[in-house]
């Protein structure tokens, strides 16, 4: 199969099934209480979610990792050439956007799962109801680090198959943070999604929240974005002739 195909099937089927498998949880995990065996009800259910999040990953996987491995094997730089190729100041850009990924991937994130979310108490949620350290600049750390480098790694190769399967990253960013949100306003209440936001910094700018030195670690970033930096200048030298 031809990369750009295996990219844009890839990305619609692992975005239809976690959007689906997200919106139908309760469904399935109904469903999977009737093969426990447990009479306590808290431990059905929490064999239940093992065994949601179990298929759960498969699905993904099984999307995921044939579009990433027929990428690799047949689509890099293979496509027609939409931006320049060895740029030098593409690659610059990319790896700035690689290194912003870093380091929001690098920052520990406050945030609960919505299976955890089951089991704590109202005075624990508190805790978890407040935007705090990199939630303050985007609620989804970790789907806009892949975003970021969904980016940097388009701009770098810039090829149709290379943007056919990077370009996903920040489409699935948005798309599976929106749901993310429609899903855990219940859970986290208005008042934090009113002092966040989706989109970086969005929050920050409309004096929603404050950013503080405090809220980062600053010994984890500097590791994370010095590896990316490393890494990404190692690769582009390489290509120069």
């Amino acid at each position: 199969m031809h990369s750009s195909k295996a990219s844009l099937i890839g990305w619609t089927v692992f975005s239809g099934t976690h959007l689906a498998m997200s919106a139908t949880r309760e469904k399935w995990i109904d469903f999977f209480t009737s093969f426990t065996k447990n009479e306590d009800k808290q431990k059905q259910r929490k064999d239940a979610e093992g065994m949601y999040l179990g298929v759960y990953s498969v699905v993904a996987l099984a999307s995921f990792l044939p579009m990433t491995y027929i990428y690799w094997k047949r689509g890099v730089r293979t496509g027609f050439p939409v931006l320049p190729q060895n740029s030098t100041p593409l690659n610059a850009i990319g790896i700035t956007c690689n290194s912003i990924g870093a380091f929001l991937l690098s920052q520990k994130s406050h945030s609960v799962t919505e299976a955890d979310s089951h089991k704590k108490s109202a005075t624990e949620m508190q805790e978890y109801q407040q935007v705090q350290g990199i939630q303050k600049i985007t609620r989804h750390p970790m789907f806009a680090a892949f975003c970021m480098f969904g980016i940097g790694q388009a701009l770098r190769y810039g090829t149709t198959t290379d943007l056919c399967y990077w370009l996903g990253y920040p489409i699935f960013y948005i798309i599976g943070g929106m749901h993310q949100d429609q899903r855990f306003k219940k859970i986290l209440g208005e008042d934090f999604y009113s002092h966040s936001s989706l989109m970086p910094f969005f929050a920050t700018l409309q004096g929603k929240n404050e950013l503080h030195l405090s809220d980062f670690d600053f010994q984890r970033a500097v590791y994370a974005v010095a590896i990316m930096v490393a890494l990404g200048g190692i690769k582009y030298l390489r290509k120069r002739p």
